[in-house]
């Protein structure tokens, strides 16, 4: 923008000085003579850089909304794979209680070998399930 005030003003140089009775050069004549026709094109100019720099600036707005709304919903998809895995882990929880309160009832001597048994059916359960949900 800087460089189209630039060329404006020094039209308007060159015609004051014109019409002051100065002597312009072929290439300062011909600039008068196109006055008209070549601020028409820097106006032109003018609009399309704004124009271009206000497109510009939708796009950069388009481009955060896009950002903002994929960072919700990854948001969204984390605190969903959270709430199955706590999930997960409350019903191995409920499930080792119970085996524990088996053992303790009917006195089991293998109640830990049993606990170990089913805490790795369970893991694996639960390790290929979370894999299958993570991906």
């Amino acid at each position: 923008m800087v460089w189209l005030d630039f060329l404006q003003s020094k039209l308007d140089q060159y015609k004051a000085e014109q019409s002051q009775g100065k002597d312009l050069n072929a290439d300062q004549l011909s600039a008068v003579s196109k006055y008209t026709e070549v601020t028409q094109q820097l106006d032109l100019a003018r609009d399309l850089v704004k124009q271009f720099t206000e497109i510009s600036t939708e796009v950069k707005r388009q481009i955060k909304r896009e950002q903002r709304k994929e960072n919700a919903e990854r948001l969204v998809m984390t605190a969903e794979k959270i709430r199955q895995l706590l999930f997960f882990q409350s019903i191995l929880s409920e499930v080792v209680s119970f085996i524990w309160m088996i053992c303790v009832k009917f006195n089991c001597v293998s109640c830990s070998d049993l606990i170990r048994y089913f805490c790795f059916r369970i893991d694996r359960t639960i390790s290929s399930s979370s894999k299958a949900h993570l991906s």
